[in-house]
């Protein structure tokens, strides 16, 4: 009786800590000129004349996590810019409901690569195969610091050199949030 009752309050524990996890949608605007990350109704905002992979700024969309929380990204590709340095230690690739991943690999585009500071760090999730539609990746946030955030950006757009001037879009920063709930 003594084991049951440890394996029930042993899940009541679990399901309560699962519960706590917070739920952070990324989505992309492309209604504007500049197609943009959005997030809790804040957007991203282009990088001015010169492009600035592998910096934080205010360019960037920013969400405020706790580890243990889960951060879905939907409608575009995702590149994490020092992905395999953070991979199953910072964040770690999540299932969906179905017990689907997401899939990632390194870049492997020529303009990519010359985009970003570290290419060799760098993460791109997959395209999403014709079946399924969208692309959608889900992450759950295992060990984030607060002095390390973690740098994404389009798989898409960030990269493209836009029309208007050497501007960049869709960049974002996933940082702990320090603050007490």
């Amino acid at each position: 009786m003594r084991r049951y009752l440890a394996v029930f309050v042993f899940c009541c524990l679990t399901l309560g800590v699962t519960v706590r996890a917070d739920e952070h949608v990324l989505s992309v605007n492309h209604a504007d000129a500049a197609t943009q990350w959005v997030y809790g109704g804040r957007r991203s905002l282009v990088t001015g004349e010169a492009p600035q992979p592998g910096k934080d700024g205010a360019w960037r969309v920013h969400v405020k996590v706790k580890n243990g929380d889960l951060v879905l990204f939907t409608d575009s590709t995702v590149v994490f810019e020092n992905g395999k340095d953070e991979v199953d230690k910072v964040w770690e690739v999540a299932e969906f409901l179905d017990g689907s991943k997401g899939k990632f690999g390194p870049l492997t585009d020529t303009k990519q690569k010359a985009f970003y500071k570290s290419p060799d760090k760098a993460l791109l999730t997959d395209e999403p195969s014709k079946e399924t539609g969208r692309p959608l990746f889900l992450i759950r946030i295992k060990a984030l610091t607060a002095d390390r955030p973690i740098l994404f950006a389009s798989g898409r757009v960030s990269h493209v050199d836009q029309a208007r001037g050497n501007k960049h879009f869709m960049f974002g920063a996933i940082e702990l949030d320090t603050t007490s709930k």
